[in-house]
């Protein structure tokens, strides 16, 4: 069994901050999440995995997939528009949050806790993350400490939900082109919706 981080940690988070101070994706307002913030947060994290390991899950999963979420949020242009270290205006930036979660967790529970991280592959909005920005990624995500990466498709948007489940007016293995593409950037074996 594995244990889900998302957002589930809020009550012990200061609630009404996100990635920016505009209502992009939530509709509502919020301010700034500050440095000292991402920093709480990420041990937030790590103290989660550390109570997974011991509670006897067999692993993590980080869900940083389509923008609604947290992690999410900072990895997609749409919804990242900060202009600090953790800006949106760069892969780097938009990535460093996770990759300081990743590294946090992974320095928690140690080499053999499998942490897996649910992505979106390609987020298929007019602003979202190309996919050639997140197999700029995947690297860096293994390099931190990702057992694995989970490649989903699409992003919410303005309460909009774009491909984020595919119904039966898409074929199967709809999004096994960009897992695969994925899979080819890093170490790992990829695994699509």
């Amino acid at each position: 069994f594995f244990f889900q981080a998302e957002d589930g940690m809020r009550d012990h988070c200061v609630t009404g901050v996100q990635t920016c101070a505009l209502p992009i994706g939530t509709g509502w307002p919020s301010r700034i999440m500050d440095t000292a913030e991402i920093a709480r947060v990420t041990a937030l994290y790590g103290d989660a995995a550390c109570r997974a390991q011991a509670a006897g899950y067999d692993g993590m999963e980080l869900h940083a997939a389509h923008a609604y979420m947290l992690l999410g949020s900072f990895l997609s242009p749409t919804r990242n528009r900060r202009d600090d270290a953790y800006t949106g205006a760069t892969v780097e930036g938009r990535t460093r949050f996770l990759l300081e979660v990743i590294r946090h967790v992974r320095g928690h529970v140690g080499p053999e806790f499998p942490i897996t991280l649910r992505i979106s592959g390609y987020e298929d909005a007019w602003d979202g993350r190309e996919l050639h920005d997140t197999q700029q990624m995947a690297p860096l995500l293994v390099e931190a400490g990702v057992s694995a990466i989970q490649v989903s498709g699409g992003v919410s948007h303005d309460k909009i939900v774009g491909q984020i489940v595919c119904g039966p007016g898409y074929r199967d293995g709809y999004n096994v082109a960009v897992a695969r593409s994925e899979e080819h950037t890093s170490e790992l074996q990829s695994h699509s919706d």
